[in-house]
């Protein structure tokens, strides 16, 4: 199994997992220890898909660069910039989450609903365009 086909399973496993979590979350463990430990264990999965992301769609973006094909180019810049976007907002609400105490901080979980909504399309897609690259 290539490398490539390796992390677009990753990604497609991580994007579903936050995708269930983010939705079953409130069912089950809105505000509750477990339901809080699921989401700091993803975190780390999340944080370790989103520097995978990056590398794949700056990739992709460098080699589409000087293609004809204005389509192609255009795709892989906004998958290259969105997840760019996507960590810029991950990794500081990460960060303060870890070393600080905001779990009351209505503009932080507003910022957590948006990454955790995002993350899941952002990478099933990358995660299934490198399987199917591959």
């Amino acid at each position: 199994m290539g490398m490539s086909r390796l992390i677009g399973l990753y990604l497609v496993v991580v994007g579903a997992a936050v995708a269930l979590q983010f939705i079953l979350y409130p069912l089950y463990g809105n505000g509750t220890d477990a339901g809080i430990t699921i989401w700091l264990t993803l975190d780390w999965f999340m944080a370790l898909g989103l520097a995978l992301a990056l590398y794949t769609t700056n990739q992709r973006r460098q080699a589409d660069n000087g293609d004809d094909n204005d389509c192609c180019s255009s795709a892989a810049a906004v998958m290259f910039y969105g997840t760019a976007v996507l960590a810029l907002a991950f990794f500081p609400n990460w960060f303060g989450e870890a070393f600080t105490e905001h779990a009351n901080d209505t503009a932080a979980w507003t910022i957590w609903h948006l990454i955790d909504s995002v993350l899941p399309v952002l990478f099933v897609a990358e995660g299934r365009r490198l399987l199917r690259a591959s």
